[in-house]
């Protein structure tokens, strides 16, 4: 019988974004649903076709460097642990231990994306599993936005119900948002070039993202969108005309907001999404929140200078660490909120340069793109939506290491794998021609 891998790959995306966790009800255990389930399926169909999938590797230097820097990760992660453990005094609990399948699963994940993409013309259809995915979390949308306690808190708590911001089918606000911005940039691409089909699609994925109420992913989308895009399109391969039509089309999409959307009603629909701003700007202030964050980063900083293992490998997942600020705020450490203090904390300075490998791969890779990709406007869309993505991730990290989280990870590693995927196919194009 013939496997058609295609078809399983989709299946199984579908099944890690929409599967609830059951937080209300098991806590974060319920996310063994989502990475340990996809982990074993992934890894059972890799030992299936080992030597299809390793020749396919073989072939591309890139992913096979991409995927060292996975398989480093998990080094960091053990020598982190032992780190905590012997200069830390951290005592490992079980929910530590989770954290060493997550880069068993970004590999098997990152491999098995790769090689469905790879076979035949399967990466041009990409743009429809993410229009699918893009539906179905809408589907998933529509219980908690008409209310529906019951289905919310199937994926959440119910702390993030009571606070009537978006979420589901993901664990928290702020993993939506960055999902969503990613639709935004894919969709605003799709319309601006001639597609006038995803304009409704666009305008749903902005009102989602509102919903969120996450301040560091909308700050994210007004720098993208106000400094980065008019870049992109400048080196982007699109004609003059069409440059000149997304720009004015860009320019036509804020004004539509200014003009139409009652600012006075908009601001009070999500002032917690605008009030901190505004805060900033007439008193100086950055509000609790941001606070809060910067407290987590001192404390992280000064504890890394104790010792200079801890500086280089960190305290490892150390999720049962609860400590105090100099204000006698309380830490919850498990629970860190920013990508840098994450990832200083956990993994130290190897952990940073780890997480910049990773991420400069990715953008480089989805750069080069823009210069060997032929003339396929929905393959060249998707990629300029990667793009603007990868380069939003430094300023809405500020929320969370949204990378790291059940659901999000799998997003980002199958699209980032999908990039190398075209890389690789089109270097192979133009080599020929």
């Amino acid at each position: 019988m013939t496997i058609n891998y295609r078809h399983l790959f989709i299946a199984i995306s579908i099944y890690a974004i929409t599967i609830p966790i059951f937080d209300h009800y098991i806590g974060g255990i319920g996310n063994i649903l989502v990475n340990g389930v996809v982990t074993l399926l992934f890894l059972a169909l890799i030992m299936m076709i080992p030597k299809k999938i390793y020749r396919s590797l073989q072939k591309d230097i890139k992913i096979k460097f991409f995927s060292y820097f996975i398989i480093f990760y998990l080094v960091i992660i053990s020598f982190g642990s032992m780190s905590g453990i012997i200069f830390s005094n951290v005592n490992p609990i079980l929910r530590d231990i989770f954290e060493f399948h997550k880069p068993v699963f970004y590999l098997s994940l990152i491999i098995f994306t790769y090689y469905v993409m790879v076979q035949n013309e399967n990466y041009l259809l990409m743009q429809k599993y993410l229009n699918i995915i893009f539906a179905l979390i809408v589907i998933i949308s529509l219980f908690q936005l008409m209310g529906s306690r019951e289905v919310t808190i199937l994926y959440t708590g119910n702390n993030i119900f009571e606070k009537e911001r978006l979420t589901i089918p993901f664990g928290n606000p702020y993993d939506y948002a960055f999902v969503m911005i990613f639709f935004c940039f894919l969709y605003f691409f799709k319309y601006a070039s001639g597609q006038f089909k995803y304009f409704i699609p666009l305008l749903i994925a902005l009102f989602l993202l509102f919903e969120t109420g996450s301040r560091s992913v909308f700050l994210s989308l007004l720098v993208i969108v106000i400094f980065f895009i008019p870049i992109i399109l400048f080196f982007s391969k699109f004609s003059r005309k069409l440059k000149y039509n997304i720009l004015i089309q860009l320019l036509i999409l804020i004004s539509f907001v200014y003009f139409f959307i009652d600012i006075d009603k908009f601001y009070q629909s999500y002032n917690f999404l605008l009030e901190q701003f505004v805060q900033l700007y007439t008193s100086n202030e950055i509000g609790d929140s941001a606070e809060a964050r910067l407290e987590q980063f001192i404390y992280t900083y000064k504890r890394a200078l104790m010792d200079p293992m801890i500086l280089l490998f960190g305290n490892g997942p150390a999720k049962s660490v609860i400590d105090y600020t100099e204000s006698g705020s309380i830490l919850y450490m498990e629970h860190v909120e920013s990508a840098i203090t994450f990832v200083l904390y956990r993994y130290g300075l190897l952990g940073i340069i780890c997480f910049a490998l990773i991420y400069l791969s990715a953008l480089s890779v989805a750069i080069q793109n823009c210069f060997i990709e032929p003339n396929n406007r929905v393959i060249y869309c998707l990629n300029l939506a990667i793009i603007c993505w990868l380069i939003s991730i430094p300023f809405s990290s500020l929320g969370g290491m949204y990378i790291e989280q059940p659901k999000v990870s799998y997003l980002f590693y199958m699209i980032i794998s999908y990039s190398f995927a075209i890389n690789f196919k089109f270097r192979n194009i133009n080599l020929k021609s």
